[in-house]
Parts: C-alpha cells; structure tokens; sequence
C-alpha cells in the first residue's frame, strides 16, 4: 500500500498539483503572472490548510483516504479473515444471496448520508476534503465483502438486470427529485432523496460488478495493459485536460466541438505519456506506483 499509494501522492503534490492550481487561480482572477512567479507561492503556503499548497494532491486525494481507510480498516479486515470473521462472511452470503436482499446494502450508506448530510441540506456543510474522508469508507468495506464470499459475487451477478434498470430509474429521477428538495427540504423530504440517492449509488456499483463478473472474465493483452495503466492514468489525466482545456474553452466553439476536441486530445496524450514516460522506465513506474518490469528472457531461455 505505501508503494502503490503513498509514492505517487508526494509527487502529485510537488510536481502535478501546482500547475493545476495556478490555472485555478488564474482563471477565477485570483492570481495575474506566469507559473514561475507563482510557483513560490504554491510552496509558501505549505502549511496553510485551503491556501496554494495542495496536500490532498487535487484529484489524488482519492489516494490520501485509501491510504488512510487501509490503515483504520486494517483490524477488521484481519478479523474478517479469521475463521470467526469466515462465518460471518459466510452468513452474509447466504443473506445476501436471497432475491433483492442485496440491495440493502444500500441501507448503510443511507444512513451514513442522512447523518452527517454531507452536502449540508439540512445543516451547515462538510468541508469537500471532510466529506470524502467520511463519506467513502463503507465502499471499501463492501468491496472487501463482496469478494471474500463467492455466493455474494452470484448474487450480484444474478441481479445484474435488475441493478441496471433501478440504476437507469433512478439516475432518470434524480434531476427531479434535487428540484423537489429546495433550499430547506424537510426531515422526510431530506430522507428520502437520501435513501434513493444512496440506492442509485449502490446499484450503479452493482451494475459494473455484475457485468463486469460476467463478460469480463477472460485474459486478454488488452484488459492486463489497461489494468496496469489505471493508476498512471488517473494520476496523469486530470492535468493533462485543465491543460488542453485552458487553451480549447475560450474557443469560439460550441460545448460539443470543445469536448470532442479536449477528450481525445487528452486520451492521447495521456496514453503517451504513460507508454512512454511511464510503463518502459523502471524508476518512473515505482513513482507511479507500479512494480519494476522484469527484463525479457533470452530467447536461448525459452527455447530452453
């Protein structure tokens, strides 16, 4: 976990962060000058929590709370592994494997949101770094449940259909159902945009699981490449795009042309990136949190 995660947050923080902020600041007229004047301020605030320094990394604060959910979780995970923690697993599972019973693993995660109301419908607001940080921990609990018993991967599987068209209801809903709230939406109101928002969440999940178990399941060069690439990737597109993007949206283009411009545009560059600056240097890829390549065997090897 310290390889994969901990290595690449520092350098996000130093060297792809601040390029991110300056255009932040340049484009809401918070800052005039070019990056190497605002380079020693994106460091001077290094201990100011909201100033220029980025201590979450951006878009790598995903990384900082994985990190951080590992090391709280870490005791229960290990008890979940015990024969003790097995039953229970094992309980779960047969739970879970009766039709619809799945879906209320929605049920937590509802109540985790109608608490602490993270978007401060009903209360003064969490801060966003906050709100990540206490709102996402139930889901790498769920992913750890999820694949600690086979009966609860069947069952996802199984009701795959069903999640698609609740996720598609809902996902259609959802527009109306944050009209309906308003500005001071009551206690059962509030509830219940909570639980079916909650319920989208999950099921969205559950449809990626229960596709993604059923027709991705064969080895392809494709599907290891692409797997390999997802963390570098997602270290490296966010920059690349409010990059492309600074010089694309001030274009006399509609939003269409705009998208279809920066989207490939960054797909591609950041495909290059990676294949180039990243999956063939062993010493970048331990940055990006991958493991060295192993040298290529002699043919006179394999023909042994």
């Amino acid at each position: 976990r310290v390889w994969r995660l901990l290595v690449p947050l520092p350098f996000g923080i130093l060297v792809l962060a601040p390029p991110q902020i300056y255009l932040e600041r340049l484009t809401h007229g918070e800052f005039q000058g070019n990056f190497l004047e605002f380079l020693p301020l994106y460091f001077r605030d290094w201990h100011v929590w909201g100033g220029n320094f980025a201590w979450s990394g951006v878009h790598l604060w995903y990384l900082e709370n994985l990190f951080l959910y590992t090391l709280v979780l870490l005791p229960l995970f290990a008890a979940l592994k015990s024969q003790s923690g097995r039953r229970i697993t094992e309980a779960l599972g047969r739970l879970s494997a009766r039709p619809g019973a799945i879906f209320l693993w929605a049920l937590p995660i509802a109540l985790l949101f109608i608490l602490l109301d993270p978007s401060g419908l009903t209360r003064p607001g969490l801060s966003e770094d906050l709100a990540r940080l206490v709102m996402f921990w139930p889901f790498l609990v769920y992913g750890f449940l999820v694949f600690s018993d086979g009966q609860i991967q069947q069952a996802i599987v199984r009701q795959r259909g069903i999640a698609l068209a609740l996720a598609s209801a809902l996902t259609l809903a959802a527009a109306m159902l944050t009209d309906v709230l308003g500005e001071h939406p009551s206690f059962f109101l509030f509830t219940l945009v909570m639980a079916l928002g909650s319920l989208l969440i999950w099921s969205s999940i559950l449809v990626v699981l229960g596709y993604g178990m059923r027709y991705l399941t064969a080895n392809h060069r494709l599907l290891a490449y692409a797997n390999e690439a997802v963390l570098p990737f997602y270290i490296l597109h966010q920059p690349v795009i409010l990059i492309i993007g600074y010089f694309i949206i001030p274009l006399p283009l509609s939003i269409l042309a705009k998208y279809l411009i920066i989207a490939p545009l960054a797909f591609g560059i950041t495909l290059g990136l990676y294949e180039f600056g990243v999956r063939r240097v062993n010493p970048v890829r331990r940055v990006f949190g991958l493991k060295p390549r192993k040298p290529a065997m002699p043919v006179a090897d394999l023909a042994a």
